[in-house]
């Protein structure tokens, strides 16, 4: 007699079966630009589909939705910046930034026909741009006192860390924080600061001198 779990293992083998593809295929986009995401229908126009988008190192699923047949693709959810085009639809990210780097799987579930089969794509997408670190002066509405507003392109802040040095000698910053508020105390003429932008293991700096015209000692 065949055991409750033996029968339970036996009809999991039965009902699923995952098929993960061998090679990775790479795509290359600018910074600010849109590309398609393409991935694969193993299937016939006749079966019910879900497919499921993910970005490795990210919590948060793209876009999961709805395939029967040729009709338009039912969608679940997307994120933002995330449409569908085409038949088999491809995932449109649009208005690219450097972070959107990274590795993209496509899970494909066939529910109709039973059994379910489940069938994986991996591809890496590399976004290729000259992002330029830049550094503005703000007032301060403390008396004697300025900001430094360090900032890069298609980056959001909260995605990347910010390191501050003096001459060379680095300032005990907030590494989330992409401002430095300055006192006359704080620095005198001539003096270099930079700002140091780290993000995916790439680090990018830019440095302004601060004259005379906006306090010193």
């Amino acid at each position: 007699m065949v055991s409750l779990q033996a029968a339970c293992a036996l009809y999991n083998v039965l009902t699923l079966f995952t098929t993960f593809t061998e090679a990775m295929k790479s795509i290359r986009a600018a910074s600010g630009s849109s590309v398609h995401l393409p991935c694969p229908l193993p299937y016939n126009d006749a079966d019910i589909v879900a497919a499921n988008w993910t970005k490795d190192g990210s919590s948060n699923t793209l876009c999961i939705y709805r395939m029967e047949g040729r009709a338009r693709p039912n969608i679940v959810s997307c994120k933002s910046r995330v449409n569908l085009t085409g038949h088999p639809p491809e995932l449109y990210l649009t208005k690219l930034k450097i972070s959107d780097a990274g590795i993209y799987t496509c899970k494909m579930s066939r529910i109709v026909p039973p059994p379910t089969e489940e069938t994986i794509f991996k591809m890496r997408l590399y976004v290729e741009g000259s992002p330029v670190v830049s550094i503005k002066q703000v007032e301060s509405n403390q008396s004697g006192c300025q900001w430094l507003l360090c900032q890069l392109e298609w980056l959001n802040p909260a995605e990347v860390n910010f390191t501050w040095s003096r001459e060379g000698q680095r300032i005990p910053s907030n590494r989330s924080a992409g401002s430095l508020h300055l006192c006359k105390s704080d620095w005198n003429e001539g003096e270099t600061f930079t700002c140091t932008i780290s993000f995916n293991n790439t680090h990018l700096s830019n440095s302004i001198t601060l004259n005379g015209t906006n306090g010193g000692k």
